[in-house]
């Protein structure tokens, strides 16, 4: 009886711990990335693959990948001409070999950055990803998404204020 609960227990809180500790040491390479750089967040969002950092002073925006280690993709709002929340959506076979059944199914939900300078690619930070993310999350990840459109949006609001 102690081994059939005993055992399986102790190898779920040491993976718990193992999986803390890897968090931990991501959001403090993602916190000294900002610091090189000379950020200081007001607001940073934790998601399943990157770490999300907003500095509202320096108008920056810092995403550490987690996919590429020591990757880090830095944001001047102040070159940003939009944001925008884009829904990204893919066809589905939800048929079988004798009838094909085509629908529509959400993959991604992004915020695009789109900059002044038109020779700039647009860059897409992804808040859901049906790759990466569970079905189950897209609502809560959505609604995080449009929280974070709002918050950009507004800085960038800021941005022209100041600028005018």
């Amino acid at each position: 009886m102690i081994c059939t609960i005993g055992l399986p227990t102790l190898f779920v809180l040491n993976s718990k711990r193992k999986l803390k500790k890897r968090n931990e040491m991501k959001l403090d390479f993602f916190l000294r990335s900002g610091a090189k750089n000379d950020l200081i967040f007001s607001k940073q969002e934790i998601l399943e693959d990157k770490i999300i950092g907003l500095d509202e002073v320096n108008k920056t925006l810092l995403i550490y990948l987690f996919k590429n280690e020591k990757d880090v993709i830095l944001i001047n709002l102040v070159k940003v001409r939009t944001c925008t929340l884009k829904k990204n959506y893919e066809n589905m076979n939800r048929g079988n070999e004798r009838k094909v059944r085509m629908e529509l199914h959400l993959a991604s939900i992004d915020i695009v950055f789109g900059f002044k300078n038109g020779g700039d690619k647009p860059v897409a930070v992804s808040f859901y990803d049906s790759t990466v993310n569970n079905i189950y999350e897209m609502a809560g990840l959505e609604v995080k998404a449009k929280n974070w459109e709002t918050i950009l949006s507004t800085v960038l609001v800021k941005k022209f204020e100041a600028t005018a």
